[in-house]
């Protein structure tokens, strides 16, 4: 057995708790590269341009991919943390 196995448990464990997080964000990301009028409205609210979201909506699914991806995993959840981060800081500094 090699010394970094992961029984079958956890790796479905973790399947089971990525899963929702992936299709929630999948979903976001597309809506952003698709420029649907809720995502500029709501980046535009913000204080954000609205050329932004197409961008905003790449670097989200590049970084959703690099998770996805089992090599690139940690490295993927860097980026997502970084980016939900600055989401995160953006919900802060709003006026709303």
């Amino acid at each position: 057995m090699k010394a970094n196995a992961v029984s079958k448990a956890r790796l479905w464990t973790g399947r089971v708790i990525a899963a929702p997080l992936v299709s929630f964000l999948a979903f976001d990301a597309i809506v952003k590269i698709l420029n649907l009028s809720v995502a500029v409205e709501g980046t535009t609210r913000l204080g954000y341009p609205a050329h932004l979201v197409v961008i905003l909506g790449l670097v989200q699914l590049v970084c959703l991919i690099a998770f996805v991806v089992r090599r690139t995993s940690i490295v993927g959840a860097i980026l997502l943390t970084a980016y939900l981060g600055g989401a995160t800081a953006t919900q802060v500094r709003s006026p709303q």
